[in-house]
């Protein structure tokens, strides 16, 4: 649940910089109202509401939110000042974690959006989310192996959670809610204040998604193109059922640059 905004805010309290970012901190612990005031200021819905966070955190300013959302005008003076603050937080956290070395990582993924023709500025500003995503990765590891320890099988990581599956009967297997539990506490132990919810499929596990379709292709024909250059062995990808425990599996988290 957020798992953008208590990222950020798991990884100031990491750091001792929880003073940095007060209106994150407000923000994470009252969502759901700043969510519903957001929406009815602006007559946009929950889902549009919650975009404001997202663009705020990847660079973008009040007025680019108005864009996206369709919004004329100049929208609401008391949201434009909270979008504003947020914006300063952002910059001044970001700062404070690009000077740190446990993130000097980021400077070879400057270099890259340079190179691939962003101004300086322009990659700085993606050099966040680039850390927010490593970080959830970071915490769905974790709650991956807590499922594995608990006899689940993790059937896909799909965007900010994961696909899981009981291994053992309906009477054996350990209940979710608190498999979701022992993971939070798994998270807390190590840095990572993050709520963790189940959420329905409603039969839609077994329809095919077109993205996921799309980059399993895309891998299988880069890696035999490369496999049949250097008489590599090709990789398998399963796509209907896991694989065992001896199988080797490739796996990609981020797709988001293939083809820029």
């Amino acid at each position: 649940v957020n798992s953008d905004c208590r990222l950020v805010c798991s990884l100031a309290a990491q750091l001792g910089l929880e003073h940095v970012i007060p209106t994150f901190l407000a923000y994470r612990d009252a969502r759901k109202k700043f969510l519903k005031d957001i929406a009815q200021a602006h007559g946009v819905d929950g889902g549009n509401a919650k975009r404001l966070f997202t663009i705020v955190t990847s660079g973008g300013q009040y007025n680019t939110w108005l864009r996206r959302v369709g919004i004329q005008g100049k929208g609401n003076t008391y949201w434009r000042s909270f979008t504003n603050r947020l914006s300063s937080e952002v910059r001044a956290l970001r700062t404070k974690l690009l000077a740190h070395p446990r993130f000097a990582w980021t400077a070879y993924e400057k270099a890259d959006l340079m190179e691939q023709g962003r101004s300086e500025a322009e990659a700085t500003q993606l050099l966040l989310p680039r850390i927010i995503f490593a970080s959830e990765n970071t915490v769905l590891s974790i709650i991956q192996r807590t499922f594995v320890e608990y006899h689940y099988a993790v059937r896909a990581k799909v965007f900010d959670g994961v696909m899981v599956e009981p291994l053992l009967t309906a009477g054996e297997a350990v209940p979710i809610k608190h498999v979701l539990r022992a993971a939070e506490e798994k998270c807390v132990e190590r840095g990572w204040d993050v709520q963790l919810v189940e959420k329905e499929l409603y039969g839609l596990q077994d329809k095919p998604v077109k993205a996921i379709e799309d980059a399993v292709y895309a891998a299988e024909k880069v890696l035999a193109f490369w496999g049949q250059r250097y008489q590599w062995v090709t990789p398998v990808f399963y796509t209907e059922s896991s694989p065992s425990d001896d199988d080797d599996v490739f796996s990609f988290d981020d797709w988001s640059d293939i083809g820029e």
